[in-house]
């Protein structure tokens, strides 16, 4: 099995970052508990078809994702989708 290329991002909302949230589920004066929304369009460079549902992969708005064991908050390196939450799946 090949290993996938990773989806280009940009976090300064250009042309790669599609439209999507923040999510902010508590804060604290020194720490904001905060998760980033799955986007509601796929990320360039993001597998869109044909999931592989044996190696995980599920399809969300779009695009192949896979779910991690972290449960939200997720932070700023995963995204959070109904309570979860999921890497992107970059394309082969």
């Amino acid at each position: 099995m090949m290993p996938h290329r990773a989806p280009e991002m940009s976090p300064d909302g250009g042309g790669n970052q599609p439209a999507g949230g923040l999510v902010f589920l508590a804060s604290t004066s020194d720490a904001p508990e905060m998760s980033l929304e799955v986007p509601k369009r796929p990320f360039k460079g993001q597998k869109t078809k044909d999931c592989d549902t044996d190696a995980s992969e599920q399809f969300i708005n779009g695009g192949c994702w896979v779910e991690t064991s972290k449960k939200a908050p997720c932070g700023d390196k995963q995204y959070e989708y109904r309570g979860k939450c999921y890497r992107p799946i970059g394309q082969e």
